[in-house]
């Protein structure tokens, strides 16, 4: 088993409730009414373990996810959750990562690989990383040759944006409006707009 914490240093309240929305809520999502199968792998403090992660992909195709997004990272090559996604892709099911946000990892410029999107060369698995409104990556963004897509994620000041807002609007868990920035942000618009695919 490892422990490990997350290295998405943007885990706001709501991360979960912001990410599910941008995927299936009929204010912000990119494929209204679908079907969310809500599974928590990390704790509140975003540490993850291998063995719950793991666990956590296979139940969901279990229920019938077709798309999972993990909106998640470490820099740890787990072959446990690598085994995993593989049996779930080999099944069908797409599997949506966020590149992470290492580019700038403890205030010094790394770009370090993020798992498990640093896999995206295999079958089924996407990586994503987030852009601005110029379609530049993020200075938070990890930005490397296994990211394949981007998506909205990073600063986006477009519209009636509050001046103080930053990153993509969606839900917090009391159901307001909030503000989120982050890959995490970004994967869901892919996960979303697969899940209209597989409709």
């Amino acid at each position: 088993e490892h422990t490990t914490n997350t290295t998405d240093n943007f885990l706001p309240d709501g991360h979960g409730t912001g990410v599910a929305a941008l995927i299936a809520s009929e204010d912000y999502g990119v494929a209204p009414g679908a079907y969310i199968v809500p599974v928590k792998v990390c704790d509140g403090e975003g540490v993850c373990d291998d063995i719950t992660l793991s666990r956590g992909i296979c139940y969901a195709q279990a229920v019938g996810a077709q798309v999972i997004n993990l909106s998640l990272g470490t820099l740890v090559n787990s072959p446990m959750v690598r085994q995993a996604i593989r049996e779930v892709t080999a099944r069908g099911s797409l599997v949506v990562a966020a590149s992470g946000n290492t580019n700038i990892f403890g205030g010094v410029l790394q770009n370090k690989p993020d798992y498990p999107a640093y896999w995206a060369s295999f079958d089924g698995l996407l990586s994503v990383g987030a852009v601005d409104q110029n379609s530049e990556y993020g200075d938070f963004a990890t930005a490397n040759s296994r990211v394949e897509l981007v998506a909205p994620g990073a600063d986006l000041q477009l519209g009636d944006v509050p001046a103080d807002a930053t990153g993509i609007e969606s839900f917090s868990p009391a159901g307001a409006g909030a503000y989120f920035e982050g890959t995490s942000f970004a994967a869901p618009f892919v996960a979303g707009a697969a899940a209209n695919l597989y409709a």
